[in-house]
């Protein structure tokens, strides 16, 4: 958070039985807001990822940047099913400049839910990473190097 420029802004979108915005497009100077509030996020069973992808991408509409690094970033547990219209929903974004990486957190490997994420992933554009306590930061920084080698 404290490596992004200035000029980046950060949105939060938290989906569990519903989905609701946890911070709204903000700065990311603002990075103990932020950061506390990314931190005040609990677990509340039901996954709902169409209902949170949706919310997710009306806001990324609503602050679209022309030309600039439109991406949603999804830290899952991977416990959900890529079930329709949500596939279709993130190929028609992707076509529109809405690059969506998912970040697969937790112990979770049971197969069909890796290949899932991977798999949505590759249809939205963006990248897939396992990612466990040990290789947070990294992953981190290589997608915001991807990122950075996309903008050029």
């Amino acid at each position: 958070m404290r490596r992004m420029r200035p000029q980046d802004k950060v949105a939060v979108i938290a989906y569990s039985g519903e989905a609701r915005v946890v911070v709204p497009s903000t700065p990311a100077k603002q990075a103990d807001a932020i950061i506390a509030a990314i931190d005040s996020i609990e677990s509340k069973g039901k996954t709902n990822v169409l209902k949170g992808l949706e919310l997710a991408y009306q806001m990324a509409e609503e602050h679209f940047i022309d030309d600039g690094n439109n991406r949603l970033i999804m830290a899952t547990d991977g416990y959900f099913n890529v079930v329709a219209p949500i596939p279709q929903l993130v190929k028609t974004k992707a076509a529109q400049g809405y690059a969506l990486s998912i970040f697969f957190m937790g112990k979770n490997d049971e197969p069909r839910y890796l290949q899932n994420s991977r798999k949505l992933a590759g249809i939205g554009g963006g990248n897939f990473y396992k990612v466990s306590y040990e290789n947070t930061r990294t992953a981190l920084i290589r997608e915001a190097k991807a990122v950075r080698n996309e903008e050029k």
